[in-house]
């Protein structure tokens, strides 16, 4: 273990109680959205009361803070800051006081994971190189890394490397999952519009069909769709939402349908999109009524890079109480820090909190603040065993 890597867990375990203290705030005050201007305000206080320089209002109400180092490689963490429209319940005594709001998914965990590893990396006299520090908006929605960074986040604030993460219940506590490569899967909608000319509900043979048509296609679709898994490319698609008809007595003219679909490599999008287009063209021949198909894209693959993950995983050894494990295959869940990625050589891992009796998105979940005694140690390591990759990469 290096010095640095001692120093900081004796700093983690010693504060424990005041970063929970302030993971809990968070969690108290959530934020939809765009909506996130008092977490920011928090996040950049904080932060200039540490030392770093920040600047606000990135990409709507995003932050990057930064602290100068040498001449080493400069390196970027990133969080995500967003709650979600959810009722919280629960029984906790830092439950939300913003109705309908709610940080389900640990995004209040992340924030103060890099908060902490801001304190110990403010905390070194030297660094190998910058560090950039990116808490993003409006990760839910799928949008918020676009919109950093339409507004030039990494032309404004650039880096070398990156890393993202997320608390993963499923796994066990301290331990760290991550692969290279596809890390999470890109994320598809599919919008489609069943037309016809409609009827009167006691007369159903002088129109078509609209609904049979429709459940004809999501029978196809399903079966088709699904049979595309593959064992290292997983997909998942699945039907998510109907809309259609506006009267006891009527057949509507239009019927809507919405499907996700979640998958792992390009050529499994374009082969998807080919057999919804051909059962599309047959469902018009064999009951009459059209179709109209949209395909929109809502998050990137996330993809892994090579060095920046045996980085990662090399620098893992040196935190006690870290257990790393490798992902066997991409999950099906999404997250837009893949735009990051598409940029800049990047590693995103998932860090095990032991919470077998809840998961993300569920209205009892909350972060385990165990994870405060490990997760900033991590990427304060990285940072600042930065200089040393980079003096191995070239020699």
């Amino acid at each position: 273990m290096s010095d640095f890597t001692n120093s900081s867990c004796d700093f983690l375990a010693e504060n424990l109680e005041r970063l929970g203290s302030i993971r809990r705030e968070f969690h108290m005050r959530p934020e939809l959205a765009y909506e996130e201007t008092e977490t920011s305000a928090r996040i950049a206080n904080f932060l200039t009361d540490i030392g770093w320089t920040v600047s606000r209002g990135i990409g709507g109400t995003g932050i990057v803070a930064t602290l100068a180092g040498g001449t080493g490689p400069t390196i970027g963490l990133r969080s995500d800051m967003d709650a979600l429209p959810i009722i919280e319940n629960s029984s906790v005594a830092h439950s939300s006081r913003n109705e309908g709001k709610m940080h389900a998914c640990g995004h209040d965990g992340h924030i103060t994971i890099l908060l902490a590893a801001a304190e110990l990396l403010a905390r070194e006299k030297r660094r190998p190189g910058d560090v950039h520090l990116y808490f993003q908006p409006a990760e839910e929605t799928g949008s918020g890394a676009q919109s950093m960074l339409e507004d030039g986040v990494l032309t404004k604030f650039p880096c070398d490397q990156m890393l993202g993460f997320h608390n993963w219940p499923t796994l066990p506590l301290g331990v760290i999952s991550v692969r290279q490569g596809v890390q999470m899967s890109a994320f598809q909608s599919l919008e489609l519009d069943f037309l016809c000319g409609g009827g009167h509900a006691a007369m159903p043979e002088n129109c078509p069909d609209i609904f049979s048509a429709m459940s004809d296609f999501i029978r196809q679709s399903y079966s088709r769709l699904r049979d595309m898994k593959h064992e290292s490319a997983p997909v998942s698609f699945s039907f998510t939402r109907v809309n259609g008809g506006s009267a006891i007595n009527l057949i509507p003219t239009k019927i809507s349908l919405e499907a996700s679909f979640r998958y792992s490599s390009n050529s499994q999008f374009l082969m998807a999109h080919d057999i919804v287009d051909e059962i599309r063209k047959q469902t018009v021949t064999n009951y009459g009524v059209d179709v109209e198909m949209r395909w929109i894209e809502r998050f990137a693959p996330l993809v892994n890079d090579e060095v920046v993950t045996k980085s990662l995983v090399t620098s893992l050894s040196d935190v006690p109480g870290v257990t790393y494990r490798e992902a066997a295959t991409p999950s099906m869940v999404a997250d837009d820090f893949g735009y990051f990625a598409e940029i800049v050589p990047s590693c995103y891992f998932w860090i095990g909190t032991g919470q077998t009796h809840t998961n993300l998105h569920a209205d009892d979940f909350d972060f385990n603040d165990n994870v405060l005694k490990t997760a900033p140690a991590i990427l304060h390591n990285f940072v600042m065993r930065s200089g040393i990759q980079e003096q191995t990469i070239e020699a």
